[in-house]
């Protein structure tokens, strides 16, 4: 079994899927919208399964590719030596195999069985919070990007373009609206179709943040989570979730659920 702590970088392009093609509408960039897994949790599925491979060391590695003919997730990386690894995600089978490339052994495998299961009843969560969305979901939008702030190291001024999902799941521009409610220290909000094309890499001193609030679904023990990605430039990324509670004085948040981080 690989080392937890062992380091296993995600992919910036990985991780920041869902907010590029918020940001740039490029399809190339969309999670394929007939596959069970998430481009980044398909690249952590793989990832865990490369690092059993003996002396293998830090692994990086770009996007996954999914190919709808078979089913099949692709995950190329390498090592600081430049020894590349092939892994594979079935999703029909849910097997998952590390090979060398142009050979057909598998050097290290496992299952995903765990992660498409987790898939499918996000899918049916996300499905249902948007038959009955939460209640005030602009106030979610104002306290969640609220908690965002308190909770970040913001070392200076910074701008953030903002993206939410529609009733559709479509990511849109954030309501100017939350804009006016949501009371920022340090953060200028705008929207998601006014941000840069070509954005910089980032410094110690970030002065923006492209942000994607995705769906927010009601878990079991009656709080909401609520899925977010964060893009500042270069290999700089975040993928993960907020968790929030309502009551009669609004929404409040409780915690966040971190998922991949470059």
């Amino acid at each position: 079994m690989p080392d937890s702590k062992r380091p296993f970088r995600v992919s910036a392009v990985a991780a920041a899927l869902a907010i590029f093609a918020a940001a740039t509408a490029t399809p190339a960039l969309a999670d394929p919208p007939d596959s069970k897994l998430a481009s980044p949790d398909a690249y952590g599925a793989a990832g865990s399964v490369a690092y059993g491979i003996p002396g293998i060391g830090e692994l990086k590695g770009d996007a996954p590719v999914y190919d709808l003919a078979t089913r099949r997730w692709t995950v190329d990386m390498v090592n600081p030596e430049g020894q590349h690894v092939v892994t594979t995600i079935d999703e029909t089978t849910g097997d998952i195999c590390a090979r060398y490339p142009g050979r057909d052994a598998c050097v290290a495998s496992g299952s995903a069985a765990d992660q498409l299961a987790s898939a499918e009843r996000l899918r049916l969560a996300q499905e249902a919070a948007r038959r009955n969305p939460p209640p005030d979901v602009e106030g979610l939008w104002v306290a969640a990007l609220e908690s965002m702030e308190a909770h970040s190291d913001i070392r200076g001024p910074q701008t953030w373009y903002v993206s939410v999902h529609d009733k559709e799941g479509r990511a849109v521009d954030l309501p100017i609206a939350v804009m006016a409610r949501a009371h920022m220290a340090r953060i200028q909000l705008m929207r998601m179709t006014q941000a840069p094309k070509n954005l910089p890499p980032p410094s110690a001193m970030m002065t923006y943040l492209i942000y994607g609030i995705g769906d927010a679904y009601r878990r079991e023990d009656g709080m909401y989570a609520l899925s977010f990605t964060a893009y500042c430039g270069g290999a700089c990324a975040i993928y993960t979730s907020l968790v929030m509670s309502h009551d009669k004085t609004g929404w409040h948040y409780v915690s966040y659920i971190p998922s991949a981080v470059e």
